[in-house]
C-alpha cells in the first residue's frame, strides 16, 4: 500500500517522539528544545521518495554527546543523517549542549574554574536573575542556569583551564586576573572562549591580566560574532607573541571605548590601523609598559583626534611623531609619556600640534631625559591641572613663569638628578670643595643647596661652593644609585648635594627638588694617629691595653685599628716613667708612630725640695755675722720650699713623716753646732730638733677621705735655726743633708 510522503514523514516523527533517546538538546527544568529541528525543506521529486518507502532515524545520531568531543560528534551525526537519503541535514557548528545530569564539576573540570562559577551563581551582582544561592560544585547544572551568569571573575594565576565557559553566553564581564604573575603557573590556554555558539552578544568587559604563561590570544579572533558590545578590553602582564589577533576579530570592536594593553610586549602601533572598521568609539588608549619605540603610525590613526586619554608611558619612545597627526588631539584630557627616553629635541613637537591642547588636564613627562623645558612653556595648556616633570635633569624652571592656566594646577618638578663629570685624584686627607651648579627657580632666583650627603657638607654662599671636611673625606664617602633618572645613576664613590623648593601662589602649587651627584676617585693615605702626650696611673693599678688606648684618646683618621707596646713596656708595679709607642696601618701603608709617656705614680708619695737655704730674709745675700742672736728661716732656691705627701690609696690608714739631718759643715770641715728646729703641725710636743736620728715630725691618722689626698707643709713656716753670738763662724757657706722618710702607717 502506498502512502503519501507527508504522512510517512509524520509517522517517523511520531515514532521518534515515542522512543526514549538522547539528543543534543538544551535541557532545562521543564523545557527541552531539540537542536535538530526540521527546518530543512524536503523535495520528494528530487529524491524520488514513494509513499511505501519506510523512513527511519538512525539510533546512533541520538547517542549522548560528550562535551569533550563536540566537534567530532557533530560531524559524525551529520554523516549519519546523510546516509538516510539526506532527507534531514544540519549546519556544521559547535554543539553547546550540556548532557543531562551534568554537575558543575563535570562541565568545568578545572577545580578553580568550577569554584569561580559557583561564586558567580551565588553572588547576586554576578547573576542577578538566579534564584538559587546555595550552589556547590557537585550540584547538577543546566544551560539555563549558566545563562543567568553576567559576570565571571577568576584568578588567572590559579586557573589551569576555562573549559565550560562557552556555555556562559550571556556574560557582561569576563575577568581573569591575579595579584601577581608567574611564568610557571596559571592559565595558558583560552581556546574554550572560541567554542561558544553565537558568541557573547552581551559582553562589555574582557580582562586577561597577570598570566605570563598565556601566549596565544588567537581564540579571541575566532569567537562567533566577535565583540559587538565590548567597551573595555584589558590585556596586562601576559606573554602575547602576536597582537595581530586584534585585526582578525570579525566586525572589529564597534563599541570599544577603553583599550588597555600593558606589560605584554606590544611594539607595533600599525596593528591599531588594521582593526576591521577601526575603533570609532575609542576614547581611552592605554599602552603603558610595552616595547613601543615608533609612534609614527599614530600619525595616520584617525581615532587619535577623539581620544580623551592616551597613555604611552614606560616604553622606548624618544620621538613624539604622533603629535604630527593633522587632526591633532582636540579632545585629549590626559597624556602620559612618563618613563621613556624623551629628550629636549622631541619636545619641539608640542608647540606645533594642530589646534593645540584645548582640553588637556593632565600631562606626564616624568623620568625622561629632559633638561630644558623651553619648548613646553611655549605651548598653550590653558586647562592643565596636573603637570609632572619628575625625575629628569631639569635645573632651571624660570620659563614656567610665562605659562598661563585657567585652573588650579599642581606642577611637580621633583626628584631631578644631575650627574656631573668624575673628578679624579681626590685626596682623602683634606677638605673637598666643589663649586655648586646653578639652580634657578620659577622667579629666576638662584636656589642654594640645602641638603648634603654626607650631611657634614656645607654651602658657602660667598663663593657658591660646597665643602666637606677632612673628617668626612677620610672615610671615602659614596652615594647610592638612582634608578629613576635616565640614564640610571649607578652607585659610586663621591658626594651629593640637593635642593628642595616649593611655592604656592595664585592657585599654582609648584614643587622643585633634585640632587646633584659628584662622583669622585680617591687617593688614599696611610692612617694618621692622634693621642694625648701622657697618662698617669697609680702603682699596681689594673689597666689593659684597650683601656690605655681609650684613656689617651688614641684614634686614627680613617678608623684603622691601633696597636701599642703598653703591656710589654710598662711595669705597673714600679713607679716611674715609661714611653709607649702607638702604631697603625691600612691597605695603603703604615702610620707614623706616636709615643705616649706613662707615669706610674707611687701609691704613697713624698715630694721634697731638692735644696733650700736658711736665711734671715728672702734676699739671697750671705747671712751677716752678728754679736746678737739671729733666727734663720727656710727659703726655697726657686719659690716655696714644701713637703708634699700624696696618699693615692683607696683606703687611707694614715702615715708618718720622719726627718734626719747631718751637721752643718763648711768646706774646711768646720761644724756649725746650731740645730734645725721643725715646728710640727700634728705632734703633741710641737717642736722637733733634727739630728742624726730619724724621728717623726708629722703624723697623719686614718681617714675616710677618698681619691688622691695631698698634704702640704710649708718649710718656711715650719723650719727655723738659731745662730748664737758665740758660734765660731767664718765667712763661708755651711751645708747639711736632711733625709725625709715617709712610712705608710701612723706611729
Amino acid at each position: 500500500m502506498k502512502m503519501k510522503w507527508k504522512i510517512s514523514l509524520l509517522l517517523v516523527l511520531l515514532f521518534a517522539l515515542i522512543i526514549p533517546v538522547y539528543t543534543s538538546a538544551v535541557e532545562t527544568e521543564g523545557h527541552t528544545t531539540n537542536e535538530l529541528e526540521a527546518t530543512e525543506e524536503v523535495n520528494d521529486i528530487e529524491d524520488g521518495v514513494e509513499e511505501s518507502d519506510p523512513i527511519g532515524v538512525s539510533p546512533e545520531v541520538l547517542l549522548p554527546v560528550d562535551p569533550q568531543k563536540i566537534d567530532e560528534t557533530n560531524e559524525y551525526s551529520s554523516k549519519a543523517l546523510t546516509k538516510e537519503k539526506s532527507l534531514l541535514t544540519t549546519e556544521q557548528k559547535k554543539v553547546t549542549a550540556i548532557p543531562t545530569g551534568s554537575t558543575i564539576a563535570t562541565v568545568f573540570p578545572d577545580a578553580e574554574m568550577a569554584s569561580t562559577i559557583v561564586t558567580s551563581l551565588n553572588t547576586t551582582s554576578y547573576s542577578p536573575t538566579q534564584q538559587k544561592r546555595t550552589w556547590t560544585v557537585n550540584d547538577i547544572i543546566t544551560e539555563n542556569d549558566l545563562l543567568t551568569i553576567s559576570r565571571i571573575l577568576g584568578n588567572g594565576e590559579k586557573l589551569k583551564s576555562i573549559e565550560g565557559i562557552q556555555y556562559c553566553t550571556q556574560v557582561i564581564e569576563i575577568s581573569f586576573t591575579s595579584n601577581s604573575a608567574s611564568i610557571d603557573k596559571g592559565l595558558d590556554n583560552i581556546a574554550p572562549l572560541a567554542e561558544v555558539v553565537d558568541g557573547y552578544p552581551k559582553l562589555e568587559t574582557l580582562t586577561l591580566s597577570f598570566m605570563l604563561k598565556l601566549q596565544d590570544f588567537s581564540p579571541l579572533s575566532q569567537i562567533d560574532g566577535g565583540f559587538p558590545k565590548l567597551t573595555t578590553f584589558t590585556m596586562r602582564a601576559t606573554s602575547c607573541k602576536d597582537n595581530s589577533f586584534l585585526t582578525e576579530v570579525a566586525g572589529g570592536f564597534p563599541q570599544l571605548k577603553n583599550l588597555n594593553i600593558n606589560n605584554s610586549g606590544f611594539d607595533d602601533l600599525n596593528v591599531l590601523l588594521q582593526i576591521e572598521n577601526g575603533l570609532p568609539n575609542l576614547i581611552n588608549l592605554n599602552l603603558y609598559s610595552n616595547k613601543i619605540s615608533d609612534t609614527s603610525p599614530l600619525v595616520n590613526f584617525n581615532e587619535l583626534s577623539q581620544l580623551e586619554v592616551l597613555n604611552l608611558g614606560s616604553n622606548l619612545i624618544d620621538k613624539l611623531d604622533f603629535l604630527k597627526n593633522t587632526s591633532g588631539v582636540p579632545n585629549l584630557k590626559e597624556l602620559q609619556l612618563n618613563y621613556n627616553s624623551i629628550a629636549n629635541n622631541a619636545l619641539e613637537e608640542f608647540p606645533n600640534v594642530p589646534a593645540g591642547f584645548p582640553k588637556l588636564e593632565r600631562l606626564g613627562l616624568g623620568q625622561n631625559k629632559i633638561s630644558d623645558i623651553t619648548s613646553l612653556t611655549k605651548t598653550s595648556f590653558l586647562n592643565l591641572k596636573n603637570f609632572s616633570l619628575d625625575y629628569n635633569q631639569i635645573t632651571d624652571i624660570s620659563s614656567l613663569s610665562t605659562m598661563q592656566f585657567n585652573n588650579s594646577i599642581n606642577i611637580s618638578v621633583s626628584g631631578q638628578g644631575v650627574l656631573l663629570p668624575n673628578i679624579n685624584s681626590v685626596a682623602t686627607n683634606q677638605n673637598f670643595t666643589t663649586e655648586s651648579i646653578e639652580i634657578i627657580d620659577e622667579l629666576g632666583n638662584n636656589r642654594e643647596p640645602n641638603s648634603f650627603s654626607p650631611t657634614s657638607g656645607t654651602y658657602q654662599a660667598i663663593n657658591s661652593q660646597v665643602v666637606w671636611p677632612v673628617s668626612t673625606m677620610l672615610t671615602g664617602p659614596s652615594y647610592p644609585g638612582n634608578g629613576y633618572i635616565k640614564p640610571y645613576i649607578v652607585a659610586h664613590d663621591g658626594v651629593t648635594y640637593g635642593w628642595n623648593y616649593t611655592r604656592s601662589e595664585n592657585k599654582r602649587a609648584l614643587y622643585f627638588s633634585g640632587t646633584v651627584y659628584q662622583p669622585l676617585n680617591y687617593i688614599y693615605f696611610p692612617p694618621t694617629i692622634t693621642a694625648d702626650n701622657s697618662k698617669e696611673y697609680v702603682e699596681n693599678e689594673t689597666v689593659t691595653e684597650a683601656e690605655f688606648l681609650t684613656d689617651v684618646h688614641a684614634t686614627t683618621d680613617d678608623g684603622s685599628a691601633i696597636d701599642s707596646d703598653f703591656e710589654t713596656v710598662v711595669d705597673k708595679s714600679v713607679p716611674g716613667d715609661y714611653i709607649v709607642t702607638l702604631t697603625s696601618s691600612n691597605s695603603i701603608g703604615t702610620a707614623t708612630p706616636v709615643t705616649v709617656t706613662v707615669h706610674i705614680l707611687p701609691i704613697l708619695e713624698l715630694k721634697v725640695p731638692a735644696s733650700f737655704r736658711m736665711d734671715v730674709d728672702a734676699n739671697i745675700d750671705a747671712v751677716p755675722i752678728s754679736d746678737t742672736n739671729q733666727t734663720l728661716k727656710c727659703y726655697g732656691d726657686t719659690g716655696a720650699a714644701d713637703l708634699k705627701v700624696t696618699d693615692r690609696r683607696s683606703v687611707k690608714p694614715g702615715w708618718t713623716l720622719l726627718g734626719l739631718m747631718t751637721p752643718f759643715t763648711n768646706s774646711s770641715g768646720d761644724i756649725l753646732e746650731s740645730p734645725l728646729k721643725y715646728q710640727s703641725q700634728t705632734l703633741v710636743n710641737g717642736a722637733v730638733y733634727l739630728n742624726g736620728t730619724s724621728q717623726p715630725i708629722e703624723v697623719k691618722t686614718a681617714s675616710s677621705q677618698t681619691g688622691y689626698v695631698t698634704t702640704i707643709y710649708d718649710l718656711q713656716d715650719r723650719l727655723t735655726m738659731e745662730i748664737l753670738p758665740n758660734d765660731a763662724l767664718v765667712k763661708e757657706a755651711y751645708e747639711a743633708t736632711i733625709t725625709w722618710t715617709l712610712e705608710d702607717a701612723p706611729r
